[in-house]
């Protein structure tokens, strides 16, 4: 199957609510489930001629999305991964390390993710806001009594990839593309502040070639399969939550509970074409990990298709014996920089604040700085009469396009005149005045003529 990988950055907070409460305490998941992008490009239903193989079989597998960290795929902490009480710098590996496991006091590391960078684990965890809502009454024009709520999202800013597996039979793999391509909205109150993304195609993700499939680098023959993301095992036709060598499409093998850690969660999908909650789904969760013994290598191979149900939607993909469950690796903790992008304002209302801020600041800045020439020429200037100011204002006032001209003009006019004591008036400052009158301009001439003779 052809993969083809998808760069998608939060434009704004995203809420992907982790259960189906509509009271209490509900958080965020840490993920984009492959539901959301089949769920975009179904939109468009009736444009493909193969719509029953697209949405419908395993022949196209929309993968979960995770955080997408200087160039490469993040991947979820596994739960075999344990650390020191008190000291969450010091991570180790479970089934490696038994003996710290019985007579330690550790805890298990179940946030996070990570990226391999030179056999380094670098560990980070994602940021979420909580902002508190309230249901407002459109008659009585106030927000409605008792109906608080709140949403915890995911932060915007954020950088996400997942990847679509398109089999060679499918034809339509350009408007697959083309349906996940550009601005879309994802998770809860799309219609308000939360959802919106920018989905685009990108040629590969680093980091997918760095986890082999490998059992001889195993340890004593056992095989650790971790979950890439979640799976839903089926028995008899019935969703479980326990694996075992059947559900798990194996012919060989046993499972090896001592060294497995697994958690689950149970939860109900939404359909919004439909506006109804689907059945439940018991999964097994991403980074749950699962030991085997005495596996085949068919076996290992199969592995590759897939686990469980709703392949189509991302669930089912494991990695084999990645080399951060095969040793331990040193690790650290470091955070995720995101650049705040600069957002296009849209609203009139910000408009007409953001030019009044502007127009603001520049008549502080033409204020100073006639204050400054007021202030440094005190001696020159006052010499002008009121009068004199107010004559130059009025040019300023009537000549919009040739005022520069015009006050020129008066200035000499008086300098030159017989008249020796309104001469005398421009003798000391004439130079200054001419000098400011090719650099400032029109608003800056109106306030000097304003304050100058308030100054005297």
């Amino acid at each position: 199957m052809e993969r083809v990988y998808f760069e998608m950055e939060f434009l704004e907070n995203v809420v992907l609510n982790k259960s189906n409460n509509t009271e209490g305490f509900s958080n965020t998941l840490d993920f984009v489930s492959g539901s959301v992008f089949l769920g975009i490009v179904a939109r468009e239903y009736e444009r493909f001629s193969e719509s029953f193989e697209i949405f419908h079989t395993p022949k196209v597998r929309f993968s979960q999305a995770v955080p997408y960290v200087e160039g490469k795929r993040a991947l979820r902490v596994p739960f075999s991964f344990y650390h020191s009480k008190g000291d969450a710098s010091k991570v180790f590996n479970a089934h490696l390390n038994p003996e710290k496991m019985q007579y330690g006091q550790v805890k298990q590391k179940r946030e996070g993710y990570f990226v391999l960078q030179d056999e380094l684990l670098c560990f980070f965890e994602l940021g979420n806001e909580y902002h508190q809502k309230s249901a407002y009454d459109s008659q009585k024009r106030k927000s409605e009594d008792s109906k608080m709520f709140g949403y915890y999202s995911l932060e915007r800013d954020s950088q996400w990839v997942f990847y679509v597996e398109i089999d060679g039979s499918i034809r339509e793999k350009d408007k697959i593309i083309e349906a996940l391509e550009g601005i879309k909205y994802l998770g809860r109150s799309k219609n308000a502040q939360y959802g919106k993304v920018k989905i685009k195609r990108i040629e590969s993700a680093k980091g997918e070639n760095v986890f082999r499939i490998s059992q001889e680098d195993s340890k004593n023959g056992v095989v650790y399969l971790y979950a890439d993301s979640e799976i839903a095992l089926f028995e008899n036709g019935e969703s479980t939550l326990i694996p075992s060598i059947e559900n798990l499409g194996l012919s060989s093998g046993k499972i090896k509970w001592e060294e497995c850690q697994i958690r689950t969660r149970s939860f109900k999908p939404f359909n919004s074409k439909r506006r109804r909650w689907d059945h439940s789904r018991n999964v097994i969760t991403q980074g749950s990990v699962i030991a085997l013994e005495n596996v085949s290598k068919s076996d290992l191979e199969s592995l590759k298709n897939g686990i469980g149900g709703y392949l189509n939607e991302g669930y089912g993909k494991v990695l084999v014996n990645p080399i951060f469950l095969l040793r331990d690796i040193k690790s650290k903790t470091f955070e995720v920089k995101r650049e705040q992008a600069a957002r296009e304002v849209k609203t009139e209302l910000i408009e007409f604040l953001l030019k009044a801020r502007k127009q603001k600041e520049q008549e502080d800045e033409i204020g100073n700085q006639v204050s400054d020439f007021i202030e440094s020429n005190k001696e020159k200037l006052k010499s002008i009469s009121n009068s004199q100011w107010g004559n130059i204002r009025m040019i300023l006032e009537f000549s919009k396009e040739e005022w520069q001209e015009k006050i020129k003009e008066y200035i000499y006019r008086d300098y030159k005149s017989k008249d020796k004591r309104i001469k005398k008036q421009y003798e000391d400052c004439e130079r200054e005045l001419l000098g400011k009158l090719e650099k400032e301009n029109l608003e800056f001439w109106k306030l000097l003529t304003i304050q100058a003779p308030k100054a005297f």
